[in-house]
C-alpha cells in the first residue's frame, strides 16, 4: 500500500468520539480498516470486536474501501459488540458480580426501566385509589440495582403521587420546583447534556441546549403531568382545559408550542383528528377540541380507570420517548440545522419557485480584435449572451448604451470589453467608470478593478487603473489626475439593450410571516420579533455551511441582526461566531475592504447588510438572501434577491415581514409582490441644493456664464448664482448681462472636498474607541444625535459600546466597549415649517371649497429637537430609566407635500367627539406605508 495514494477517513463512535486514519482505498478492504483501528488502541474501542457502518449500511469485510465512494466530508461509524459464548452444560449460570462497570446503551436503559416499571404496576392491587408516598419507593429497581445504575427521574415519585391524587382541581405549585430541572436534554443516567456529545463543542460548558429547546422540554413536561392528572380524574384533555391550566401556572410557553410538540413527537402528543401510531391510544397524550366532531374516538380511552403507579409508568415512558425523539431529530438534521431555529413559525410561510431561465448565446462579434478575443478566451468565454453582443456592437459603433437586463446577467462585460478593445488599440484613450453612492461605489469599484486586472493579467496592456473615491489618498489622487485624460460628453442619443440572453438557476422565494399575535407570548417576547426570526434564519444558513446575506433597511437593524445571530451561534457553534459580520455605510475604509475580501473569498459565511451590498457587486457564490421587511421599492427587492444564485446555481430568498400594513399586505396578497413592475425612477435635475454645490465646484474650474451654461445647468442657474453671490462664493466684475461671468471667491481652496456625492450634507461626527484610540465610524450630522450622545448605547460589528463623552465643537464621540443588558432610544420630535406662512390650513375658508382632498407642495424647514433618551431592557423591552439631554437642534431645508382634509370632514369628526388630530396622525402613517407602492 506504500505506493498507493492514501485518503483520510473520519471514524466516529456511538458516543460521539472520533479519530482520523489514513488508508489506501484502492487496495484496502473493510477488514484492513478494522485491523488498522484495532492497532491504534484508541478509546473508541472498548472491545476487540467491532462492526463498521457507512451511511446506515454495514460494511462488508472483504469489500474494497474505494467501492463505497467515501467523500472527504463523509464519516464511518464504529459499533462494538460482544460475541456470544456457547455453554456446554446447557444450563443457566449466574454470573458473579464484577467490579468492572458494564457499558449499556440508552436503548438498554429504556428497555430495562420499562420492564421494571411494568412489573411494579402488576404488583399494585389497587385500581383507583392513591397510595402513600412511602408505598411508591424505588424498590422496584432493586432487582437491577446491582447490574446497572438507577435511571434519573426528573419528577420524583412522591411529587407525581401528590399531584395525581389531588381532588378535582389541578395545583401546579407541587411541580414548580421539578419543572425548573427541565432545562437540559440530558442523559437519564449520567445527567450529562446529550447535545454536547453530538456537537462535540462547548468545551468547558455543562449544557449547550438553546432557550427554545428548554422551553419545549418544560412545555412537554407540564403537559405530560397534567394529562396524567386528568386521566386520574377520568376527564378528557381539551384545548380549553390546557389553556386554563397553563395560564394559572404562569408558564412562558403555550398552546402553539404544544401544537408543535405533536410535530416533533407524534408518537406521544396527538391533536384530535390525527391518526395514532406507534403507541397505544391510552399511552399517548391526545388533546381534543370540543368544537370538532372527532373527539368521540378518544372518550373511551380518557375514561379508562388506571392505578397511580400505572399512570406514573406511562408518564415515564412518554418522557423517555419524547426526549429520544428530540435527540433523533437533532442528530438527523444536516449540520445541526434543527438546533438553531424554532419550528413554531414554519406554518406562517408561503413559498414560490421562480423557474430557471435558459441562456441565449451568440457568437463573439467579428469586429473585436484578436487581442480582445484572446482575453475572452483567457477568462473562459467562447460565446456571449445576446444582450452582451448587442451592447458591445453598439458601443464600438459610437452609440451611447443603456443595458437593462436582469440581475447577474453579465452586464459588466458589456462595458469592460469595449473599454479593453479601445484601450488596446489607442494608447491615448482613457476610460472613466462612475458608480453611485460612496459605499457601493467603493465596493463596486474594487470589484471592477479586480475583474479588469484578472482579464489583462500577463498581457501587454497597461491600464494604469485605480480607484478615485473618498478614501483615496491625496498622493494617489494627484497621480490619477496627472496620468489620466477624462472626457465627459452629453448623452444625445441612447441605445437601449434589454433582450436578456443570460441564464439563471431556479430560485425558491419564501414569504415568512412571524406570529405577531401569539396569545401565549407577551408582546415583548423576542420570539415575536422579525429581527429574531431573521437572526435565527441567518444562523441556520451559517450552520448549514451556506453563504448568506441578510438585508436590513437601516444601519441599526443590521447591527441588531448581527448581535442576535452571534448570540445564537455562541450557544450552538462558538467556532462560527466570527464567520458573521455586518456591512453598512459609516464603517472606515479598512474595515469595509477586509469584510469584502473575506466574504468574496468565502472566509465569511454570513453578512448582515444594508443596501450597501445591493447593487451589482459580484459577491461570489451566495446561496441565500434574507430580507427584513420590504426594502422600499421593487427595484431594491429584486436587486437584493439577485445577489444569490449566480452562475445558474439554485438559490433561496426569504422575505420576513414586519407587522406594518405594507408588509402584511404582501403576505396576504403575494401575487402583488411577484407581478408588480419595477418602479420608474424620477430625478429632480433642478434640485436647488445640489445645483448650488455643483456650481461652486464648476466656477472654480472655469467662470460661469448664463448665455453658455444655462443649457447645462437648467433654468434655475440665474437664481442659484444670485444665492451663491449673497453667500460670498461667487463674484462678477461686469454688469453686461450677456457677457457677464462669475468667478469663485469662496474660502475653501477645493470646494469639491465639502461636496458629498450621496448626500447634501457634509458635516460628520467621528466615533472613537477610547481605549484603542481608533475611529470606528463616521456619522452624518443629521443622524448623529440619534446614535451618539453621553450615555448612549452604540453598536458596532455586534459589540456594544457606551458613549462616555461628546465634543460638539470637534464633532467627536468617545465610547468604551461594555457588556450591557439594555439599549437606549432617543426622545425627540420634529417640526415642519412651511415657508411663506401658514398655508396648510388657511384660517379663512371660502364657501366654494371642494369636498375632495387635494395635495399641496411647498418649500419647508425641518427641525429635529432631542430632549432626552430612554434606557430599555433587552428582551422585555421595558423602559427602566428616562434621562434628559441638551443637544443642538438640527435644521435643514426640504420640500413638503401635504394633503388637505376638507373642512366639512373635520367638522363631522369633531361633532362625533372624536380627535381630529389623532385621525390625521393615523392617516399619515397609512399614506407613508402606501407611498412606496407608487413613488420611488
Amino acid at each position: 500500500m506504500g505506493g498507493e495514494s492514501e485518503m483520510e477517513i473520519e471514524v466516529r463512535s456511538l458516543s460521539g468520539e472520533s479519530t482520523t486514519v489514513s488508508i489506501s482505498p484502492n487496495t484496502s478492504t473493510t477488514q484492513d480498516l478494522i485491523n488498522l483501528l484495532l492497532n491504534l488502541q484508541s478509546s473508541l474501542l472498548p472491545t476487540q470486536n467491532l462492526h463498521l457502518f457507512f451511511k446506515g449500511a454495514k460494511m462488508v469485510g472483504e469489500r474494497l474501501i474505494s467501492s463505497y465512494h467515501i467523500q472527504p466530508t463523509d464519516f464511518i461509524v464504529l459499533v462494538p459488540f460482544t460475541k456470544k459464548k456457547s455453554n456446554p452444560n446447557n444450563h443457566i449460570q449466574v454470573q458473579q458480580q464484577s467490579d468492572v462497570p458494564l457499558r449499556t446503551s440508552s436503548l438498554a436503559d429504556s428497555t430495562w426501566s420499562d420492564l421494571m416499571q411494568d412489573l411494579s404496576s402488576l404488583s399494585d392491587p389497587s385500581t383507583s385509589q392513591c397510595q402513600s408516598h412511602s408505598d411508591l419507593t424505588s424498590e422496584r429497581f432493586v432487582v437491577g440495582s446491582k447490574r446497572r445504575k438507577l435511571l434519573r427521574n426528573r419528577f420524583p415519585d412522591d411529587v407525581l403521587n401528590t399531584v395525581l391524587c389531588l381532588n378535582d382541581v389541578f395545583d401546579g405549585k407541587f411541580i414548580e420546583a421539578s419543572l425548573k430541572q427541565f432545562d437540559c436534554l440530558s442523559d437519564s443516567v449520567t445527567g450529562e447534556c446529550l447535545l454536547l456529545k453530538v456537537l462535540r463543542s462547548g468545551r468547558g460548558r455543562s449544557c449547550v441546549c438553546p432557550r427554545w429547546l428548554k422551553a419545549m422540554l418544560k412545555s412537554f413536561s407540564f403537559l405530560n403531568v397534567f394529562s396524567g392528572f386528568l386521566q386520574m380524574q377520568h376527564v378528557e384533555l381539551t384545548l380549553d382545559r390546557l389553556k386554563t391550566a397553563m395560564k394559572q401556572q404562569g408558564l412562558d410557553v403555550g398552546v402553539p408550542d404544544v401544537e408543535h410538540l405533536s410535530i416533533l413527537c407524534p408518537q406521544v402528543v396527538r391533536l384530535s383528528g390525527q391518526e395514532i401510531e406507534a403507541v397505544r391510544a391510552s399511552d399517548a397524550i391526545v388533546i381534543t377540541d370540543p368544537s370538532t366532531e372527532s373527539r368521540d374516538q378518544y372518550e373511551a380511552a380518557s375514561r379508562k380507570r388506571a392505578s397511580v403507579s400505572a399512570i406514573i409508568n406511562i408518564i415515564r415512558k412518554r418522557e423517555r420517548t419524547f426526549e429520544s425523539s428530540l435527540l433523533d431529530a437533532f442528530r438527523s438534521s444536516v449540520n445541526n440545522s434543527f438546533y438553531c431555529s424554532k419550528v413554531s413559525i414554519c406554518k406562517n410561510t408561503l413559498s414560490k419557485e421562480i423557474k430557471a431561465r435558459m441562456a441565449n448565446y451568440v457568437e463573439i462579434p467579428s469586429e473585436l480584435s484578436d487581442f480582445t478575443k484572446s482575453i475572452l478566451k483567457k477568462i473562459g468565454i467562447s460565446r456571449l449572451y445576446r444582450h452582451q453582443a448587442e451592447s458591445i456592437h453598439a458601443s464600438l459603433s459610437g452609440k451611447n448604451v443603456i443595458v437593462a437586463t436582469m440581475v447577474s446577467s453579465g452586464k459588466s462585460l458589456c462595458y469592460n470589453i469595449p473599454v479593453v478593445e479601445v484601450l488596446s488599440q489607442n494608447s491615448l484613450s482613457c476610460a472613466l467608470y462612475l458608480f453611485p453612492t460612496k459605499v457601493v461605489c467603493m465596493a463596486l469599484a474594487q470589484d471592477q478593478l479586480r475583474n479588469l486586472s484578472l482579464m489583462t493579467e500577463g498581457l501587454k496592456l497597461s491600464l494604469n487603473a485605480g480607484v478615485y473615491d473618498g478614501d483615496t489618498s491625496q498622493e494617489a489622487r494627484h497621480w490619477l489626475r496627472d496620468n489620466a485624460r477624462l472626457e465627459l460628453a452629453s448623452l444625445t442619443t441612447l441605445e437601449l439593450i434589454q433582450n436578456d440572453g443570460s441564464p439563471s438557476g431556479p430560485k425558491f422565494f419564501v414569504l415568512w410571516n412571524p406570529p405577531f399575535l401569539n396569545t401565549h407570548l407577551s408582546p415583548e417576547s423576542p420570539l415575536c420579533s422579525p429581527i429574531m426570526e431573521v437572526s435565527s434564519l441567518l444562523a441556520e444558513m451559517v450552520l448549514h455551511g451556506l453563504h448568506c446575506i441578510a438585508f436590513c433597511k437601516t444601519r441599526k437593524l443590521s447591527e441588531l441582526v448581527l448581535c442576535y445571530t452571534r448570540e445564537i451561534l455562541q450557544e450552538v457553534a462558538p467556532h462560527l461566531v466570527d464567520s458573521v459580520f455586518a456591512y453598512r455605510a459609516g464603517y472606515i475604509a479598512q474595515d469595509r475592504r477586509k469584510i469584502e475580501n473575506e466574504f468574496f473569498g468565502g472566509k465569511l459565511r454570513g453578512i448582515a447588510a444594508t443596501n450597501a451590498l445591493e447593487l451589482g457587486i459580484d459577491v461570489g457564490d451566495v446561496d441565500a438572501t434574507l430580507h427584513l421587511g420590504f426594502p422600499g421599492s421593487f427595484a431594491s427587492l429584486w436587486q437584493q434577491v439577485g445577489r444569490s444564485g449566480r452562475r445558474e446555481r439554485p438559490s433561496l430568498a426569504v422575505y420576513v415581514a414586519f407587522e406594518g400594513p405594507l408588509d402584511q399586505y404582501y403576505m396576504k396578497y403575494p401575487e402583488k409582490l411577484f407581478k408588480s413592475q419595477v418602479e420608474c425612477c424620477h430625478i429632480d435635475a433642478q434640485n436647488k441644493q445640489v445645483l448650488e454645490q455643483h456650481l461652486v465646484c464648476a466656477a472654480l474650474e472655469y467662470p460661469l456664464n448664463l448665455l453658455y451654461d444655462e443649457k447645462y445647468f437648467g433654468p434655475g442657474l440665474n437664481g442659484a448664482i444670485s444665492t451663491l453671490m449673497n453667500k460670498g462664493h461667487l463674484f462678477s466684475e461686469s454688469s453686461d448681462s450677456s457677457s457677464r461671468i462669475w468667478s469663485y471667491i469662496g474660502h475653501e481652496k477645493n470646494p469639491s472636498h465639502a461636496v458629498s456625492l450621496r448626500a447634501i450634507e457634509s458635516e460628520k461626527y467621528k466615533v472613537f474607541d477610547h481605549k484603542r484610540n481608533e475611529v470606528l465610524e463616521e456619522i452624518e450630522e443629521s443622524r448623529a444625535f440619534f446614535q451618539i450622545y453621553e450615555g448612549a448605547v452604540y453598536m458596532h460589528q455586534g459589540k456594544t459600546y457606551i458613549v462616555k463623552s461628546l465634543d460638539l465643537a470637534a464633532k467627536i464621540a468617545l465610547c468604551q466597549e461594555a457588556d450591557l443588558k439594555y439599549y437606549t432610544r432617543t426622545r425627540d420630535y420634529t417640526d415642519v415649517y412651511v415657508v411663506n406662512g401658514n398655508v396648510a390650513y388657511p384660517t379663512k375658508v371660502s364657501g366654494m371649497q371642494q369636498s375632495r382632498a387635494n395635495a399641496q407642495a411647498n418649500n419647508c424647514q425641518v427641525t429635529t429637537t432631542w430632549f432626552g433618551f430612554y434606557r430599555i431592557w433587552r428582551g422585555s423591552r421595558e423602559i427602566f430609566d428616562a434621562v434628559e439631554l441638551s443637544l443642538p437642534k438640527y435644521t435643514y431645508e426640504s420640500h413638503a407635500v401635504w394633503i388637505r382634509v376638507p373642512q366639512p370632514i373635520k367638522a363631522d369628526v369633531e361633532n362625533q367627539k372624536l380627535s381630529f388630530r389623532a385621525g390625521l396622525h393615523a392617516a399619515s402613517h397609512a399614506v407613508l406605508q402606501a407611498v412606496p407602492l407608487s413613488v420611488l
